[in-house]
């Protein structure tokens, strides 16, 4: 079963009349117990798939960080050419963000969707845990990082540019090593929920053979 709904809410100005503001619509999925396995499966895969593709794209970004340094090095001020590539560096970083807004998204939807499963509170306190990870690699890192590229395009003095380069190239880096280790976490506790699911199936079998 699919459920869609919003939140919407109301101020008190009794003088010009109360206003409304209302969320986006947003949707659970309620899976028979025969489909649950399948669709968290299936949202890990992409969950794992979302993540590699991201770490692939961020050492690209890295390379065309040094490349654009070592451009920077031989030629004068802010060229034309310099300009365009900073461009692509842009159009790179924003695919970056959604690839990751990716991410979160099929998480969030694989953590609402084991909730229908009998999974311990440590899993609950792990899937909670890599959620924030997730939302400080977005509102700070990315975010931060698409700030001083924004300020890299309004900066014509060469000296100026290749040193927030050298920081972006560095930030790049740290970023490239938190999505590992969340990636590595991510597998950790998919193969604890295995786990766990596993021991929760076999215990309801050892049930029914005992009534039996």
């Amino acid at each position: 079963q699919k459920l869609s709904y919003y939140i919407e809410a109301w101020d008190n100005d009794g003088i010009s009349g109360s206003k409304s503001s209302r969320s986006e619509t947003m949707t659970y999925n309620m899976y028979a117990p025969e489909q649950i396995d399948s669709v968290i499966n299936a949202q890990a895969q992409q969950i794992s798939d979302g993540i590699s593709n991201s770490t692939f794209q961020t050492r690209q970004l890295q390379q065309d960080y040094k490349d654009l340094q070592r451009r920077m090095l031989q030629g004068g001020n802010m060229e034309w050419e310099q300009q365009q590539l900073l461009q692509q560096l842009m159009q790179k970083q924003s695919d970056l963000q959604r690839q990751m807004e990716q991410v979160k998204k099929r998480f969030e939807e694989q953590t609402q969707q084991s909730q229908q499963k009998q999974f311990s509170e440590d899993i609950r306190d792990k899937q909670q845990a890599l959620k924030e990870q997730l939302d400080r690699l977005l509102d700070e890192e990315l975010r931060e990082q698409m700030k001083k590229l924004e300020e890299l395009m309004q900066r014509l003095n060469k000296d100026q540019a290749f040193k927030t380069m050298q920081q972006l190239e560095q930030e790049n880096k740290l970023f490239n090593m938190d999505m590992q280790r969340i990636q590595e976490l991510m597998k950790q506790l998919e193969m604890q929920m295995r786990l766990e699911d596993m021991a929760s199936k076999m215990e309801k079998l050892a049930d029914n053979q005992l009534e039996l």
